[in-house]
């Protein structure tokens, strides 16, 4: 069993969506003859709808370490630095222009790669007393953002002579269409200097990987680095059985997930409006939005659009995943507004929780790219690019409904299995395989 480096700041406790991408890791990679060792921060703080206090708070006073069957986790104390304590205390209400500065401070030094001053030194300074002290890892996986760990991958293979892995959750610099950020002066200019430094940093990777091909292709050419497409996923576990708990004389429309600016939502209220006055004799046609209470913009852009029909609306915040679950065996359709075909690149988690269930998913403003490829090859995808297209396509479905008393979904069973955690762990062991001159026969023997 041949050890690996996983750098990562989000892993549970944590309880964001990207804390799952690291957890398959940890949960699948022993089967493919790797044991991971998982660096992260500690995540000891409840989450209560304050971003700011969560991710801010110090938490901690000493490193735990914790030993399972398929990996480690080392937790590191959260001390922050002079910025996290500055807005944690003030926020952006007051001091906004100060706050700004120090951000723009804090950004400045990551970009100079002058990691002392960051609020993740103590990953540094962990993996080099622990390699100092340990010469059995092989390779290093380290996934972003923080942008700031590309640093760390740099210095373990200048160090070290370790080879890594660069995983991008988000893109950083490339591809945004241009190279440098929108905005004022200083905006331009932290955008030209982050991204030299991210040519200067992940050039070194032996292998870059992201959540789609539009990305990891634009990356790989920038870097001149080989690149492979790793999707988020589902783990296969969560795929169990619900009983239908539908309401009688209900039809739900389901969205999961915070809302941004550059999702094209209204697309589908319009014709959602359109759905509850055609049928208001016949059936109650409903909308829930888990998770858009999340972000208070967008909860009061979807209530003002709604405005009216606050009698077939729910909108909350986050729930927990089991919560989830169960309003997701009472809906009929499962809902993603997208960014329509200007935007590519962006798979958002929830479209693997959607293909875990034999639903149809109905998609607004098709993004004509990763999340289309996807529904199609599952056979759930419905997609609508105007109001007039969601009430007639959404109408049939009601009907029929009505008819039989359920939606018919397709539903490519296969196709579904590809996008476990499972098996995108097995994809990236494979990389690991290639890197290491590791035959994966040999290796699963191991």
């Amino acid at each position: 069993m041949k050890k690996i480096l996983i750098v990562t700041e989000k892993f549970p406790p944590n309880t964001e969506t990207a804390a799952n991408r690291p957890l398959g890791w940890a949960r699948y990679f022993h089967q493919y003859g790797y044991k991971p060792i998982i660096l992260t921060r500690n995540w000891n703080i409840e989450y209560v709808n304050d971003v700011i206090a969560y991710q801010y708070t110090p938490v901690g006073d000493k490193v735990i370490h914790e030993i399972y069957d398929t990996h480690e986790v080392y937790y590191l104390p959260f001390k922050g630095n002079y910025r996290t304590r500055f807005i944690k205390k003030y926020r952006y209400e007051r001091y906004r222009l100060l706050c700004r500065a120090l951000t723009f401070l804090d950004q400045l030094a990551t970009a100079f790669g002058w990691y002392r001053f960051s609020m993740y030194r103590a990953y540094f300074d962990w993996a080099d007393r622990y390699l100092t002290q340990h010469d059995d890892i092989a390779l290093a996986l380290i996934t972003a953002s923080p942008f700031t760990f590309f640093r760390l991958g740099k210095r373990l293979k200048r160090r070290y002579r370790l080879k890594w892995v660069a995983d991008y959750r988000d893109p950083w610099t490339v591809p945004k269409g241009v190279m440098v950020r929108e905005g004022g002066m200083m905006h331009r200019i932290m955008g030209v200097m982050e991204h030299k430094a991210e040519k200067r940093w992940v050039a070194t990777a032996d292998h870059i990987t992201s959540v789609s091909d539009f990305i990891t292709q634009n990356i790989s050419d920038f870097l001149q680095v080989p690149g492979t497409t790793i999707y988020n996923g589902f783990f296969p576990e969560e795929k169990v059985s619900h009983d239908f708990v539908a309401k009688p004389g209900e039809f739900t429309f389901l969205y999961n997930g915070s809302l941004y600016d550059i999702q094209q939502i209204e697309i589908f209220l319009d014709g959602f409006k359109k759905l509850v006055d055609h049928f208001k004799s016949y059936i109650t046609v409903r909308f829930k939005g888990i998770g858009i209470d999340a972000i208070p913009a967008s909860s009061a852009r979807v209530r003002s659009y709604l405005k009216g029909y606050e009698d077939y609306v729910t909108i909350t915040a986050r729930v927990s995943k089991a919560e989830y679950l169960d309003i997701q065996a009472s809906a009929q359709v499962l809902l993603i507004a997208g960014t329509g075909p200007g935007v590519k690149g962006i798979t958002s988690s929830k479209i693997f929780d959607y293909i875990l269930v034999e639903k149809p998913v109905l998609m607004v403003a098709n993004d004509k790219d990763v999340v289309e490829n996807i529904l199609l090859k599952t056979g759930q995808g419905i997609f609508a690019d105007t109001p007039e297209e969601v009430f007639e396509k959404m109408k049939t479905l009601i009907e029929e409904y009505l008819l039989h008393g359920k939606v018919k979904a397709f539903y490519n069973e296969k196709a579904v299995a590809f996008y476990s955690r499972e098996q995108q762990t097995r994809l990236m062991s494979g990389i690991f395989d290639r890197l290491l001159q590791v035959s994966p026969i040999a290796n699963n023997l191991i």
